[in-house]
């Protein structure tokens, strides 16, 4: 991949569905996106601490640091 398509795919925010964490194929499906150089994700729901676990283990894999954003309008997520 090219310094421009890198720089292409960080301009890319794309969803992170908390729900789904902890589900093994939505998992690598994120981690591929990561590798890919995705820009970041928009956090929806989810259970706080798994959230906040999961973004730092994909902070760790991505190449660039990762733009995290959220809706919480419902809430900052459900304690454990």
């Amino acid at each position: 991949m090219c310094v421009l398509e890198k720089k292409v795919h960080q301009l890319v925010v794309g969803c992170l569905d908390g729900y789904s964490i902890g589900n093994a194929e939505y998992e690598d499906y994120i981690l591929r996106l990561v590798r890919g150089h995705i820009g970041g994700f928009i956090v929806f729901g989810g259970r706080r601490d798994d959230v906040r676990a999961f973004v730092a283990r994909l902070q760790d894999v991505a190449p660039a640091s990762l733009f995290i954003a959220s809706d919480i309008e419902g809430g900052c997520g459900e304690a454990d």
